[in-house]
């Protein structure tokens, strides 16, 4: 994945490759930026595709996603069950 440049803004591009990612993309939010209608992928499957990924730069973006999104800890935890990533998720979170 690679992010592109929408004006000033960072955007990543995710081809639905596997389950979580389906799932994902057809939970997303809609929402515009500025004057253009998109979907924006929830915070709580950001970070169970960073569990799911499993690199050293994805504990830290989960650590971000926990600080200053909203996450609803019920939603994730149900996510990461069906997943089957509760096991890694323990092994991250302290």
């Amino acid at each position: 994945m690679s992010s592109v440049f929408i004006g000033s803004v960072p955007v990543q591009f995710v081809p639905p490759f596997n389950a979580l990612l389906k799932e994902a993309l057809s939970e997303a939010v809609g929402t515009r930026y500025e004057q253009t209608p998109t979907r924006v992928l929830r915070a709580e499957h950001l970070i169970a595709i960073a569990v799911q990924t499993g690199r050293n730069k994805d504990r830290q973006r989960v650590r971000l996603l926990l600080e200053h999104a909203p996450v609803d800890i019920a939603y994730l935890t149900e996510i990461l069950a069906r997943h089957e990533l509760e096991t890694r998720w323990r092994q991250w979170i302290p």
